[in-house]
């Protein structure tokens, strides 16, 4: 009788590894999500029509909440979130920050109107900078380099 032994992960424990690790993508997928069901709230002409976004300091986790209903959280490990309007020229860093939907579906701040809001999220070294969009029009997505979102 042979004995094989097989060094390595199994698929379950890269699946947890990858689950808790901090990934922009997922930020990126939970900010689609959040923002999607705001937006399909506000079509539906449901008062649930905005996203907040909150950096709980104490957690270090990434909140998004879309009314009362749905909320999403995101551990950052150490990571930091700036965000600025599409007519700022520099980011600030996240406290809270929501984004309102229009009966229209587009993003509809009050006393600013339509605008295109741009996150940053910055890595625990410092160096490694992701770039999320939310259009005016509501489409959620990752750029390149800062500045690169269109409204």
């Amino acid at each position: 009788m042979t004995q094989c032994l097989h060094k390595g992960f199994t698929l379950v424990e890269l699946v947890i590894v990858l689950f808790f690790a901090f990934s922009p993508m997922l930020a990126t997928q939970q900010l689609a999500s959040a923002t999607l069901l705001a937006q399909q709230a506000a079509l539906a002409g449901n008062p649930s029509n905005e996203v907040t976004l909150s950096r709980n300091a104490s957690s270090g986790e990434l909140l998004l909440d879309v009314g009362s209903a749905y909320s999403f959280a995101i551990n950052l490990e150490g990571a930091e979130v700036g965000h600025r309007s599409s007519d700022s020229a520099s980011f600030s860093l996240l406290g809270s920050r929501s984004i309102r939907f229009d009966n229209k579906g587009w993003v509809n701040t009050p006393g600013v109107g339509r605008e295109t809001v741009e996150f940053r999220i910055s890595g625990s070294s410092g160096t490694t900078e992701f770039y999320i969009c939310v259009s005016s029009l509501g489409a959620v997505y990752q750029t390149a380099s800062s500045g690169n979102c269109h409204g």
